[in-house]
């Protein structure tokens, strides 16, 4: 059970007045102390208090005749700046996306707080975004993957000053944040669209897994691939997409497929781990990508180029994710809009 923690009135005043400032453009001034005392109904002596510490804080500079003015952003000390990110931390994309992140970051006089959120850390996860939360950082970032405890966030939004939803955001309920998000159902088009080019016309699905969570990432990739099959003119089959639900319901419907189909096939598997494990399966049965068959990944890993033969890959586009919360962080705004990351198609 935690404390409950009486504040005093300096503490209470100090968090009112920051929250004051960052709403505020630099070069803009404060009430008079005269003014404060009245607005926040405190003593003259605990106002100075408050306004020399955040001074010393770098927030503001105090001038006499003048006022209490805000100072520039870039010239204000990290105390106050940090920014949060929750992420899985691990695997060969969100590694790349953290670190891509956190120098964002920094490059924008923030100091970055990471909280990994890898499955099998939830618990401690958990506590650690309550605790960031009550030390109101300026904004925190989320990969907004299906089996996050976005119930937490919604609990405590009242006390997020600025929250962003980056790569995925795969829950039902509603925020007023800003999104950032990597357009997955134009990869699933992109990848689709690749294998016709390569004149594949059978074209198989491997989902990436089985989520229990709607929505997912899987249905707007899916969406992508509809829209190529329209754009090709060709009739898109329920019975070629195949729900990753395990090593040998797997095996057993490629090896179906394959069967049935027997040329022109292309495999779209939606994880390049993926697609290796379904080039594992066929070269147990004598079938050969490149030649039997053709085949594109997802994610841009190192499963697709460290193997051969190499397989082309969609991107989710670490890159301009995180150049457009630069962008956001450089400006000192946080719009409550969607931001659409255009994916990549990646040939080998």
């Amino acid at each position: 059970m935690k404390k409950i923690v009486f504040k005093k009135k300096f503490e209470i005043l100090k968090e009112y007045l920051t929250e004051e400032i960052l709403k505020r453009k630099p070069g803009e001034k404060l009430p008079t102390e005269h003014e404060l005392v009245k607005i926040y109904n405190v003593n003259r002596g605990t106002i100075n208090k408050v306004l020399s510490f955040l001074e010393q804080e770098g927030l503001i500079e105090r001038k006499t005749k003048v006022g209490t003015i805000i100072k520039p952003i870039d010239e204000r000390k990290l105390n106050y700046r940090i920014g949060v990110l929750i992420e899985r931390a691990t695997g060969h994309v969100y590694g790349k996306l953290t670190h891509l992140i956190i120098r964002q970051m920094q490059e924008n006089l923030y100091f970055p707080v990471l909280i990994d959120n890898t499955p099998g850390k939830e618990e401690i996860s958990l506590n650690q975004i309550e605790d960031v939360i009550e030390n109101r950082p300026e904004f925190i970032v989320i990969d907004g993957v299906g089996d996050f405890r976005f119930d937490l966030i919604k609990k405590n939004i009242s006390k997020i000053k600025n929250l962003i939803f980056i790569n995925k955001f795969e829950s039902e309920l509603k925020f007023k944040a800003t999104f950032i998000l990597s357009d997955y159902e134009m990869g699933g088009f992109l990848g689709t669209e690749y294998l016709f080019n390569e004149g594949c016309r059978n074209i198989i699905l491997v989902t990436q897994a089985n989520p229990s969570y709607l929505p997912n990432i899987d249905i707007e990739r899916i969406k992508g691939v509809k829209k190529a099959f329209k754009n090709f003119e060709l009739k898109f089959e329920e019975e070629n997409l195949i729900v990753n639900k395990g090593e040998d319901y797997l095996k057993e419907k490629i090896y179906y497929l394959f069967n049935k189909k027997k040329k022109d096939i292309g495999i779209f598997a939606f994880a390049d781990y993926v697609a290796r494990k379904v080039q594992k399966y066929l070269e147990e049965k004598g079938i050969w990508l490149g030649i039997d068959y053709k085949m594109i990944g997802y994610f841009n890993t190192p499963y697709s180029m460290d193997f051969e033969p190499q397989i082309s890959s969609i991107s989710i586009n670490e890159e301009g994710l995180a150049e457009n919360l630069g962008k956001i962080l450089k400006e000192g705004k946080f719009p409550k809009k969607t931001f659409q990351v255009p994916q990549i198609l990646i040939k080998r």
